[in-house]
């Protein structure tokens, strides 16, 4: 009987509590404003996960790592692993995170010669900082490596191309050993092309710069940056301090000669003469070694883009 009048009385004091009208419990305006803020913040959560997952997920997959459904069906190279946070295209120094900036400009113009395509047609300038933002969660390192301690690395003005700076491009192409990845015409074919790999061992192809797509962009501020940036994960390095065409490079050049003819041989040996020594390059003012190192960026630069003789990318998709 007791039991019984218990369960009565809780019975009862649950309907008083349910039926009773609620009263609003008033807040201060500090209150309204945080619950306002935390509102929208979730509200922008929710739009940016929606945005990732109709138009990223499906290559990057829903956690980031770049094994979405169809990533198997993609080859080489893969869909970026958001959470590893290296990434090739950045206005950074190599080994640095990319600035949101970076991110969102790979988001709006895609990566020429993959299946990454640019979503700048499709959505929005504040769709794409919302997805950029989204993609940064997904790597620890955003959140330990503020952008304000980021380098930039600066982009000068390009020089006038000229005849000139396309034959010293050519020469430096040579000193520096990229025929070794890139071939002595700058096909991809290089002596060590077939070994190279990317950070997860995986093999990966060195450009064909004939082919004029360059997946960093093909205007010369662009290839520029690429050069001295280095794409990071892959086995480009980045030049902007290690380009140093000294005379030292032409004491052995034995390994060029199956590649290239006598002639040009002479004359690489020639150019290098003209150069400074490693002791008295090193020897220089930090300007008068940016100011060499720079020309030699900008002619490798035009030399390169030389290679493809105004190919578009959609010539080079379609073999014409």
């Amino acid at each position: 009987m007791r039991r019984i009048e218990a369960t009565v009385r809780t019975a009862a004091l649950f309907l008083a509590v349910a039926c009773a009208p609620m009263r609003e419990v008033p807040r201060t305006p500090e209150a309204t404003a945080t619950v306002s803020r935390g509102q929208e913040a979730i509200a922008r959560a929710s739009a940016a996960e929606r945005l990732y997952g109709n138009y990223c997920a499906t290559c990057h997959g829903s956690s980031g790592n770049g094994r979405g459904v169809t990533a198997k069906y993609l080859g080489l190279p893969r869909p970026r692993d958001l959470t590893s946070g290296v990434y090739k295209f950045r206005s950074t120094a190599s080994g640095q995170l990319p600035l949101q900036a970076d991110l969102a400009r790979t988001v709006e113009w895609g990566v020429s010669g993959t299946v990454m395509p640019g979503f700048g047609e499709v959505l929005s300038s504040g769709d794409i900082g919302a997805v950029v933002k989204y993609i940064e969660g997904f790597s620890p390192r955003f959140g330990k490596e503020p952008e304000a301690g980021r380098a930039v690395v600066p982009v000068p003005t390009p020089p006038k191309e000229s005849a000139e700076a396309l034959r010293r491009g050519r020469l430096v192409y040579l000193a520096m050993g990229c025929w070794n990845c890139h071939g002595a015409s700058g096909r991809g074919d290089g002596p060590a092309a077939p070994t190279l790999e990317n950070q997860d061992g995986e093999p990966t192809r060195a450009t064909d710069f004939r082919r004029g797509v360059f997946k960093g962009g093909a205007a010369p501020e662009r290839l520029y940056r690429t050069l001295a940036t280095g794409l990071d994960g892959t086995p480009m390095p980045a030049y902007l301090e290690a380009l140093a065409v000294v005379r030292d490079l032409g004491e052995d050049l034995s390994a060029l000669k199956p590649v290239v003819s006598a002639g040009e041989l002479a004359e690489l040996t020639t150019f290098l003469g003209s150069q400074p020594s490693a002791e008295a390059f090193y020897a220089l003012s930090d300007e008068e070694r940016a100011r060499l190192a720079e020309d030699w960026r900008w002619s490798l630069v035009y030399y390169v883009r030389s290679l493809s003789g105004g190919r578009s990318f959609w010539k080079a998709l379609f073999g014409l």
